[in-house]
């Protein structure tokens, strides 16, 4: 993910119904810019998935 404040952990595995293929790590030094990097990522996810 090419968002400052936030990691992709991918896990390698095959998807499949259900299945948590990952998940993302959000930093920062305060609840309103997680709650931004947050949502800068579910837009980001959004148009990808």
């Amino acid at each position: 993910v090419a968002i400052d404040g936030a990691h992709l952990h991918l896990y390698g595995k095959e998807p499949r119904p259900g299945r948590k293929l990952g998940h993302v790590t959000v930093r920062s030094d305060s609840a309103e810019r997680t709650r931004e990097i947050a949502l800068k990522v579910e837009a980001l996810l959004a148009d990808h998935v």
